[in-house]
């Protein structure tokens, strides 16, 4: 009865200690611990300051608990074990190391996330912010910090994951409205429609519904094309006016062709007599068609020939914005993305 009863009381200690373990606990709500900024080069005045809020305030938003560095302390950590160390004395999950290289006016942010349990750096978000102010800079730290959000919050069965990478990289990602970090980025998503946005200066901005699924896991690349290389989209109502134009071009060819058919024979709604009517009984007077013959007829060839090439144009445009429209399925081999 004694064994029994120590036993009892072993195994409810050891599950009050698995209970009590930090990683377990924080399990359903995955804590992060910001290191201290590491800096390479001179910021302005309270720089360091500005851009360490910015990125502990946008992995905040993630949904994950901080840990701010004030509390991790200001001792570096050389290698894994202590990370792992300093992620248990902390209680956190996950870790998030910081740092800024300044390279004349270009900012280099690098964030690395570094598993609690391991050590082991998981993922590294980069970011080059070329020819920057500080006010630049700290925005693209906090979506760049926003973006790890896939790396810190695991996504449960109502989420899809979606990963999206540009040509060229650093385009902001809006994900229905809402700024959500740069290219290339992986993030979870819930369920559903989406409306993707990817904008980036001196680019046409690209415009997607995109379908999630629950646990699935898709790769997007888009090529962002430069403004000048791209024409612009024709308004909506140069389409009905193509067509205008063509059914009034091919009514101005076919009077063209009525009128040269008409040109040089004589005129028969006219009464003529005498020296009018020539021996075989037609009046001298004949029709004199073939100027505006020809001018309905070039008319009509002009006309008919721009609608064509707006019509044309317009298909395109509508073609291209087909295009960019991208269905996340499931297939036969695992993930069908559709375009």
């Amino acid at each position: 009865m004694r064994r029994v009863l120590t036993a009892i009381l072993s195994a409810t200690a050891s599950i009050a200690a698995v209970l009590a373990s930090p990683n377990l606990a924080l399990a359903a709500e995955p804590r992060v611990g910001l290191l201290p900024l590491e800096l390479d080069g001179k910021l302005p005045p309270n720089g360091d300051t500005q851009l360490a809020q910015k990125i502990e305030s946008s992995v905040a938003a993630t949904g994950a608990a901080v840990v701010p560095a004030a509390t991790l302390g200001k001792a570096a950590c050389p290698d894994e074990g202590c990370m792992s160390e300093l992620a248990a004395k902390a209680g956190v999950t996950h870790l998030v190391r910081p740092s800024v290289r300044l390279q004349e006016s270009d900012y280099v942010i690098t964030l690395a996330v570094v598993d609690g349990i391991t050590g082991q750096v998981i993922h590294e978000a980069q970011q080059v912010c070329e020819l920057c102010g500080l006010t630049e800079a700290i925005e693209v730290a906090g979506s760049l910090a926003g973006s790890l959000k896939e790396h810190l919050v695991a996504p449960d069965a109502q989420t899809g994951t979606l990963s999206i990478s540009s040509s060229p990289t650093g385009a902001e990602v809006l994900v229905d409205g809402q700024p959500v970090g740069v290219t290339p980025l992986q993030m979870a998503l819930p369920i559903g429609s989406h409306q993707l946005t990817l904008r980036r200066g001196g680019f046409e901005s690209i415009d997607s519904d995109v379908s999630i699924e629950a646990g699935l896991t898709a790769t997007i690349e888009l090529a962002l094309t430069p403004v000048s290389a791209e024409r612009k989209p024709l308004p909506p109502i140069v389409r009905p006016l193509s067509w205008a134009a063509i059914g009034v071009g091919t009514a101005a060819l076919g009077s063209g062709i009525a009128l040269f058919v008409l040109d040089e024979r004589p005129v028969t709604f006219t009464r003529c007599s005498g020296d009018d009517v020539d021996a075989e009984g037609n009046c001298r007077f004949r029709h004199k068609t073939l100027a505006g013959g020809v001018i309905m007829t070039v008319t009509g060839v002009v006309a008919i020939t721009a609608g064509a090439l707006l019509l044309v144009r317009s298909n395109k445009d509508r073609a291209r914005d087909d295009d960019r429209r991208v269905r996340l399925r499931p297939g036969a081999r695992g993930i069908a993305l559709h375009f």
